[in-house]
Parts: structure tokens; sequence; C-alpha cells
């Protein structure tokens, strides 16, 4: 029985058995806890009148609490600053020597509760609380060494001894007099190693 069926087949039992008398409402009970599974006591629960079967659509459900504080974070930030800013699995491995260190050289001080904290955080965990702070240093999720070039977007040609090829052709293999006469190319030919 799906979710949706279940939802359904609680809504019409409860209009009928709040209206219904004791003894109804013993039988009610146990056709409908045949036919859902749930134990009894549960299905009283449910079909009392003050439950509010919509609550998680109306309310949500309760949000989890905070397993690191503030100051963890706040940590934890400063070592990504000063780590230029990695991702998440490439700071979690240096939180705890960064810590150490920086405790050593009298640069921060830590609360062994916040050392503690960062000693357990996780890499994901990083991510999703430094997301917020990435966006707003607006540092792009690529910070690789590969840029855009602009040799890429002229027009070029290879050479070879027989001939030259060149991007505007089509790969067409055309003869150019100045390679095939000798086997250095023209000035005008650039070289892509």
């Amino acid at each position: 029985m799906t979710n949706m069926t279940k939802k359904e087949l609680i809504a019409a039992a409860k209009r009928r058995y709040l209206k219904a008398s004791k003894k109804d409402k013993g039988k009610m009970l146990d056709e409908f806890c045949g036919n859902i599974g749930y134990n009894r006591n549960y299905a009283i629960r449910i079909l009392q009148a003050g439950y509010d079967n919509n609550r998680l659509t109306s309310r949500g459900r309760k949000p989890r609490k905070n397993k690191y504080d503030s100051g963890a974070i706040l940590a934890a930030m400063k070592i990504w600053e000063l780590l230029d800013f990695p991702c998440g699995q490439r700071l979690r491995p240096m939180l705890e020597p960064m810590v150490k260190s920086l405790i050593a050289h009298g640069e921060l001080n830590f609360r062994p509760a916040i050392v503690s904290q960062l000693k357990t955080i996780s890499a994901k965990t990083l991510d999703r609380r430094l997301k917020k702070e990435r966006e707003q240093r607006r540092l792009k999720r690529n910070r690789g060494a590969t840029r855009h070039g602009s040799l890429l977007n002229q027009p070029y040609r290879f050479a070879s001894r027989t001939g030259t090829r060149a991007k505007s052709d089509l790969w067409k293999w055309t003869r150019s007099p100045t390679t095939a006469a000798t086997p250095r190319a023209s000035l005008f030919t650039r070289w892509i190693w």
C-alpha cells in the first residue's frame, strides 16, 4: 500500500471514527489495523480528534541541532582563508595540522571544544557550511591552472613537408609552394608543438 492511499484511508476512517460509538470504534480499529498494518495504539492516536495528520506538510520537519557551533566554523573559515580557499576534501586533512601549528606559534587560540569539533568535521559539512561564504567572495568552483587562451581563437596552420593544413579549410590539405620546395615553413605559418 502506498503512502498516498494510506493518507486517503486515514482521512476517510477518521471522519467515521470520530462519529462512531465506543463499540463501533473497536470494530473500526480492528478493520483499520488489518488493512494498513499499523499497531493498534498508533492507530488510536492517529484517528483521535487532536492529532494533525498533515503536520509535516504544514509545519515541516523539526530542524536538526547544529553539531558544530559558530566558533568551530569561524576557525575553519580562518584556516580556509590561510590555505587560499580549497574545497572541503582538500581542507579537511589540513585542519588538524594547521590548528596545531597556529596554536604552537601563538597566532590563534582555540578552545578545546573547538579543536575537538574541527577533528570530527567532514569534508561535505565544510563544503556545505562554507558555501555561502564562497558565493559572497565569488570564488569560482573550478580554479584549475588551465585558462582560456587567445591562441585557440585565431586561425592556425599545421605545416608538414608536403603541405599545410588550416583550421579554416576544414581539414582539407592544400599545397604550399614554400613548404613543398624546402623543408622549412614559411614565415606566415604558426608552428604548434
